[in-house]
């Protein structure tokens, strides 16, 4: 998963920037690359979606944070499988930390599609983080913040 979380975060990234294939023909290369091997667009559609927990996630929603499972992940985005679903069109950050390695990846990203039966959607929007654990020291299990004075926006 340490890669897969490697590969996705730096897609995303050269996405964000804009590779511009005049003048960084590698970085355009390793880009179009990337987008075959990791998917892109409407692939990660919950048709796609496993029934099984695959991986553990942490997300924004309304001021607090929430835990899940991945059901699928690809370039594009991820499905979720939570207790807490976010409706469509609400924005939030993903956080996924590598399995092998004292890393995290936080994705800015926006809920695609959701359902009340526990499960949504989310598509990557925007340049992702990446960073060691000593980095995200609220995201980390057991940290309790104050409570806001008002609601969190990703």
């Amino acid at each position: 998963m340490d890669t897969l979380l490697e590969l996705i975060h730096e897609y995303r990234t050269l996405r964000t920037q804009g590779v511009d294939a005049a003048t960084d023909r590698d970085a355009h290369a390793r880009l179009l690359g990337l987008r075959q091997l990791l998917g892109d667009g409407h692939a990660w559609k919950e048709e796609r979606a496993s029934r099984e927990g695959l991986y553990p996630v942490r997300f924004t929603v309304q001021g607090r944070f929430a835990a899940g499972d991945v059901r699928f992940l690809n370039g594009a985005g991820l499905v979720i499988a939570s207790k807490e679903v976010p409706s469509a069109g609400a924005r939030l950050l993903v956080r996924l930390d590598g399995e092998q390695q004292a890393v995290s990846y936080v994705f800015p990203a926006v809920v695609s599609w959701a359902r009340r039966s526990g499960y949504f959607g989310v598509i990557f929007d925007g340049e992702p983080e990446r960073a060691d654990e000593r980095s995200f020291g609220a995201w980390a299990p057991g940290v309790r913040l104050g409570a806001p004075s008002e609601p969190m926006v990703a």
